[in-house]
């Protein structure tokens, strides 16, 4: 599949390599962009990798939905309420940075992976998508978010960068499933699940190296999440949070309040 643009992604010159993605994006998007009909009018379950999925996910069937989403390192993450595959993955959103463990195609192929969806915050990261092509299990479709999508994001961020959670949830609400469940998202108040990221040893470890890096503004995006969840169950959406993530929110959105400059007396 597509041999000459995988060739061109992996040994475009440097300064030939805006040239190279200019040309494979505007040629390919559309034919990798990712189609929202995947998620529309089905019963979907968002699978993050908060401390608290087990949590969330008491009292919840994975059994009956359709689709079972996750991103980055919950490829090999076991989630033991999955008692039938605890590693269960149709769609899998990824940025395929060195951040993250490395996908194979043996795990894909653990996990069921129907779908990898890659992130792709800038046009220059589609060359990362074509080369990776060659990693790919057969049975493993490979799609983006258009890059006008996580533009928008970011723009609704203030400028800092969603995170892949928030690209995933995004996508997801605006096609209109019939049943979205966001279980695993505390917004960085809690250290991930064990397994996935094993680097921070406390809630309070992942809340500084998040605050440090600078990159991502987790108090924004649990709004604009919230602001998201809204507009889509008013569209008709059965949108289930987890207890974790609900809480979490909340908590966010008191401490944003409090934060607020008490207004001038007349």
């Amino acid at each position: 599949m597509h041999p000459i643009a995988r060739l061109i992604a992996r040994h475009a010159p440097k300064p030939l390599r805006p040239l190279a993605y200019r040309f494979l994006y505007r040629r390919l998007m559309a034919e990798f962009a990712l189609d929202p009909a995947l998620f529309a009018g089905r019963r979907v379950l968002i699978a993050g990798p908060a401390r608290t999925i087990d949590s969330d996910l008491a009292g919840l069937d994975p059994g009956r939905f359709d689709l079972v989403v996750r991103m980055n390192n919950g490829l090999d993450t076991p989630i033991a309420a999955f008692a039938d595959n605890p590693y269960r993955c149709e769609v899998l959103f990824h940025s395929l940075t060195r951040d993250a463990r490395p996908v194979t195609p043996e795990h894909l192929r653990r996990a069921g992976v129907a779908t990898l969806v890659h992130r792709v915050p800038k046009r220059s990261v589609f060359l990362r998508t074509i080369a990776f092509l060659d990693r790919l299990d057969p049975a493993t479709r490979l799609r983006i978010v258009p890059v006008d999508h996580y533009d928008a994001l970011s723009r609704s961020l203030g400028g800092y960068s969603p995170t892949t959670g928030l690209v995933c949830a995004s996508v997801i609400l605006q096609a209109l499933p019939d049943t979205l469940a966001i279980c695993g998202f505390t917004f960085f108040d809690t250290r991930y699940v064990a397994h996935y990221d094993d680097a921070d040893r406390s809630d309070a470890d992942t809340a500084q190296r998040v605050r440090s890096q600078g990159h991502h503004a987790p108090h924004r995006e649990a709004g604009v999440l919230m602001t998201m969840v809204g507009q889509a169950r008013a569209r008709g959406v059965t949108v289930m949070l987890g207890q974790a993530v609900q809480e979490a929110a909340e908590r966010i959105a008191e401490r944003e309040r409090a934060a607020e400059p008490m207004p001038r007396r007349p």
